[in-house]
């Protein structure tokens, strides 16, 4: 089975609600690991004996070949500099994206020889690949290969474990897959593999376009099938989530982390959005709170502040706002947004809570962080917030409301939302 590693499309949805703050790769171990002994300095014919010995076969060319590409391979590294093999890898330029060690042969059987020796030198822990480095080459049976080397008895037990799951046999080799990569580029045995460290193995797969199968990048988390055989092994805490997806969504955000996604430039601004999230959030559950800091922070102000970096406050002419309109209106990948009427309906609903609030209580909401113009008492005042709140939803598709209809800044000024489009 091929393990394409071809990074995918770019990402339709933007910034994830899934979370990574519980993400962090293993730290290197005080005794790395070394299934045929530390060859990470040894000579090129030793190394290629190592590699017979680990795979044999009743084949003396199925050997020698595999031996020949590890050996062709390190030729070509011993022009570049470093005192171990590593550091002459990552010398090569091989430990960065798009640079697979087939370049180096032109016959596809040469291509073919010079890749599986590339793995042989990964699953020997002599070189270690960043996740980069290793997705931009094409290894054949990847998994089964790093088994066979590490002589674990752990990672025999998280095998037959997978292989007792109920699916199709396509994916215990994937489930096994996930595991040698993500030991293989922290440099770890599994015994070191932490919820923490397959997150972020998880994490930056999708990150960068790099799951098996995938439509694009941050479409799919891969991992799914390996975690829970690693959680059913008891190998993950009995204690924490069963699954991959139960892991990503267990830290939740605060409404500081929400807004910050964004980077807003602008304190007041930043300022009243967490102060405005978090009067809604007891209101509103978890993913409607992040969905309304997406189009304030995101979708709004930090497009905003693109178009308009100096912006000093909340007050948008007609001129802007249909600049922000036509950027906002396409997504990240050029096409048109099809679901634009509920960022104008979260907008339009803030401006309005605002008004209504800063009539209410005008201490704390007439001129917060600088962001909001400050507003008279006893004009347009309202009787309590929530009743501002419905009577805003009742009229959302109602005509732009009259500057009559808003209160007045301190120099007469009307405070509007954003006009419509006609």
């Amino acid at each position: 089975m091929a393990e394409p590693g071809a990074p995918t499309q770019a990402s339709k949805k933007g910034i994830s609600r899934f979370v990574s703050v519980n993400a962090a790769p293993a730290p290197s171990p005080a005794v790395p690991p070394r299934p045929q002994g530390d060859l990470t300095r040894a000579f090129v014919e030793e190394i290629a004996q190592a590699v017979r010995t680990t795979w044999p076969t009743k084949s003396a060319d199925y050997r020698w070949n595999r031996s020949r590409g590890a050996r062709d391979l390190l030729c070509h590294l011993s022009d570049f500099p470093g005192e171990t093999w590593q550091d002459r890898w990552e010398a090569s330029g091989f430990n960065q994206p798009g640079h697979p060690v087939a370049v180096l042969r032109s016959a596809p059987r040469d291509r073919s020889q010079i890749g599986t020796g590339a793995a042989c030198l990964f699953c020997l822990r002599i070189i270690q690949p960043s996740l980069e480095a290793f997705r931009s080459n094409v290894f054949l049976y990847y998994g089964k290969r790093f088994l066979t080397a590490q002589n674990d008895p752990l990672l025999e037990k998280f095998w037959g474990e997978v292989q007792s799951m109920p699916v199709n046999p396509v994916h215990h080799g994937t489930a096994l897959f996930d595991v040698a990569v993500a030991l293989t580029t922290q440099g770890i045995a599994l015994a070191d593999l932490t919820p923490a460290a397959f997150l972020h193995y998880a994490w930056e797969c999708r990150r960068q376009g790099l799951v098996l199968g995938a439509r694009g990048a941050g479409s799919r988390f891969p991992g799914h099938l390996a975690w829970q055989a690693l959680h059913a092994m008891d190998h993950f805490p009995s204690h924490g989530p069963a699954t991959l997806k139960a892991a990503l969504l267990n830290g939740r955000s605060t409404v500081e982390e929400l807004v910050d996604r964004y980077k807003i430039r602008h304190a007041g601004v930043r300022h009243l959005l967490i102060t405005y999230l978090e009067r809604r959030k007891p209101e509103l559950d978890y993913s409607t709170l992040d969905n309304l800091s997406r189009h304030l922070a995101g979708n709004f102000w930090a497009t905003i502040e693109q178009l308009a970096p100096d912006h000093p406050d909340l007050r948008i002419d007609a001129g802007l706002y249909q600049r922000w309109r036509d950027q906002a209106a396409i997504r990240v990948d050029g096409k048109g947004r099809r679901d634009f009427d509920p960022i104008l309906r979260a907008i339009r609903a803030f401006y309005a809570d605002l008004q209504a609030w800063a009539a209410a209580e005008p201490g704390q909401w007439g001129d917060l962080g600088g962001a909001l113009p400050r507003l008279r008492r006893g004009r347009a005042r309202l009787r309590n917030p929530q009743t501002a709140r419905q009577r805003t939803h009742g009229r959302l598709h109602s005509p732009t409301p009259t500057a009559a209809q808003h209160p007045r800044g301190t120099h007469g000024e009307p405070v509007r939302p954003p006009p419509r489009a006609p």
